[in-house]
């Protein structure tokens, strides 16, 4: 099944001309036609949704133990297996003071080359 570059750009919500520059670094075997009668093969659609999706975000979750509070109250200092020294951990608010030298649950947010911990609950 294929799809017409304007269908997919008003899917996407994309315009045509930013699909069509993006559609040259492409490789040719995922896309026939030319211009607004260009279809997009299934692997076509995918990488043009992966590529205009906007920031990508990974996401781990790890177990560190808190070694202490931050001066900012919504962040704890916490040691993680596999991690260099302590690494400062976002709370929610409820849990300020109460979880110094406790086992929690941290998620890992990779955002692009910045790297953010905040605590998950088990």
């Amino acid at each position: 099944m294929k799809v017409l570059i304007t269908e997919l750009a008003n899917e996407i919500m994309v315009s045509v001309n930013d699909l069509m520059v993006y559609q040259q670094s492409m490789n040719p075997d995922l896309y026939t036609g030319v211009g607004k009668r260009t279809w997009f093969t299934l692997e076509g659609v995918k990488a043009i949704k992966k590529h205009f999706s906007g920031p990508h975000v990974d996401a781990t979750t790890l177990q560190g133990v808190v070694i202490g509070q931050c001066p900012n109250p919504r962040f704890v200092y916490a040691i993680i297996a596999g991690q260099e020294g302590k690494v400062t951990v976002k709370i929610p608010n409820r849990y300020r003071g109460k979880l110094d030298k406790k086992r929690i649950l941290v998620e890992k947010l990779v955002h692009g080359t910045e790297v953010s911990y905040q605590f998950v609950k088990a």
